[in-house]
């Protein structure tokens, strides 16, 4: 008995900000926990087929998402406009979407900075990932995928991807830019 109510995630009349993804659950749908914005960590405990698109969009106050098992794929605008989520450690995942972990529509972004507009840029300055690791093999990483993430610092195991998306960077508006 699980209900989204005033952007909170309510499960047995109560409110849940740390959730756990028992191993026996192989995929998240689209949109499940989309803008449950008192969200503040996930655990998932197994193995999963699928993270859906928009799974876990807009959960702006999202800080910490572990995962211990393989990941079949991650759709695209997963975890879109997680903003506050400053680590991610990534197993092995066969693929990574669109904007999977974007904080801001690179499109957008691409425009105002042709228009030399830096003060609408810098919204998103200062959000984002600081590190990312990708522990495991991933087999292609599509464009946009960790977008605006500006104060990226560190980023280990690039020589994990085995393909990228020709579309456009993963790493558009981030100190990783081209380096892939």
């Amino acid at each position: 008995n699980a209900a989204k109510n005033s952007q909170k995630l309510v499960i047995n009349g109560k409110e849940i900000r740390n959730l756990v993804i028992p191993k026996n659950v192989k995929s998240i749908a689209t949109d499940t926990f989309a803008s449950c914005r008192w969200l503040e960590s996930i655990i998932f405990e197994g193995d999963l087929e699928e993270i859906g698109y928009h799974a876990f969009r807009d959960c702006s106050r999202l800080k910490s998402v572990q995962f211990c098992g393989a990941i079949g794929k991650i759709g695209s605008d997963a975890f879109y406009g997680c903003r506050n989520l400053e680590k991610l450690e990534l197993p092995e995942v066969n693929e990574i979407g669109y904007n999977a972990f974007a904080i801001g529509p690179a499109d957008l972004i691409a425009r105002i900075k042709e228009e030399k507009r830096q003060e609408n840029l810098d919204l998103y300055a200062g959000r984002g990932l600081r590190e990312l690791r990708f522990k495991g093999k991933v087999g292609i990483v599509k464009r946009h995928a960790f977008a605006l993430n500006q104060r990226l610092e560190t980023v280990e195991g690039l020589e994990n991807i085995q393909s990228v998306d020709e579309s456009g960077d993963p790493f558009q508006y981030t100190p990783f830019e081209g380096k892939l």
